[in-house]
């Protein structure tokens, strides 16, 4: 099992997601594929992470 599946079983068995939630194999950020490609750039340079902010 590779890390992210793993964290993801653990992330099941704490109840911290809920049951019937499935890991998909890609996640984007961004509203076009150029502005995901960008921001997935950023991420893995370690120039952004993965955060939510209130409006």
């Amino acid at each position: 099992m590779d890390k992210i599946a793993h964290f993801f079983q653990q992330a099941l068995e704490a109840g911290a997601i809920p049951a019937d939630t499935q890991l998909n194999s890609a996640y984007a950020m961004g509203s076009t594929p150029q502005e995901q490609d960008e921001l997935a750039a950023l991420v893995l340079a370690g120039k952004k992470n993965g955060h939510q902010q209130r409006l």
